[in-house]
């Protein structure tokens, strides 16, 4: 028989809370958001706090927490302009794209700093990069404010999905091959992980 602890997570600190959930909720995909800012610096951050939210419409949702109660620059970004592009993550970008979380002045962009490719998109402002076999660009629908005991501590930020970009080489009929996209998810701490063992499983009828 399994034993279990039960922790109640508003009775425990904050930092232990974060711990336990990430290290809980595995894997996570993850995206490099890429935004422009007003003064046309490209920004990039990676968010493992990230999904698709509904198909139709197709809709991602995001979850970025704020710094000491203030806005992430791509939350910024994406209020002022309601734009922007989620890259996927894979084995062949994830370094690079790891590098982008440490934290640069609103001047800064962590494209330029850490060799990743601009490239244009077709429905937005907002650029993506050609390190991505997998880019959708996205319009803001809604940022949606979270409190935690009377205090914002982060943005939930839902946007459609308005144009999708594939690398040819990871289609096979037609499909996206996990194989060949060989996407990353986020685990606990520093750890992430690679696409191993797939188990297929049809649904019935």
């Amino acid at each position: 028989m399994k034993t279990f602890e039960s922790i109640d997570l508003n009775d425990i600190d904050p930092k232990e809370a974060h711990d336990l959930l990430i290290s809980a909720v595995t894997p996570r995909p993850v995206a490099l958001i890429t935004t422009q800012g007003a003064n046309g610096v490209m920004n990039g951050a990676p968010f493992s706090y990230f999904n698709l939210a509904s198909i139709r419409p197709p809709m991602v949702s995001v979850g970025i927490t704020r710094n000491n109660g203030a806005l992430k620059d791509t939350v910024k970004h994406i209020r002022d302009s309601k734009m922007f592009v989620v890259n996927m993550v894979d084995e062949d970008n994830v370094e690079a794209i790891h590098k982008t979380a440490s934290a640069l002045s609103i001047d800064e962009s962590e494209l330029e700093k850490y060799g990743l490719t601009p490239t244009m998109s077709s429905t937005v402002k907002a650029p993506g990069i050609e390190e991505a076999k997998i880019r959708l660009e996205c319009r803001m629908k809604h940022i949606i404010p979270m409190e935690h005991r009377g205090t914002v501590t982060a943005d939930l930020v839902l946007g459609e999905i308005k144009q999708i970009h594939i690398d040819k080489s990871i289609l096979v009929d037609g499909k996206i091959a996990a194989s060949k996209l060989r996407a990353v998810g986020r685990l606990g701490g520093s750890d992430y992980t690679a696409i191993g063992n797939i188990i297929t499983m049809k649904r019935d009828k």
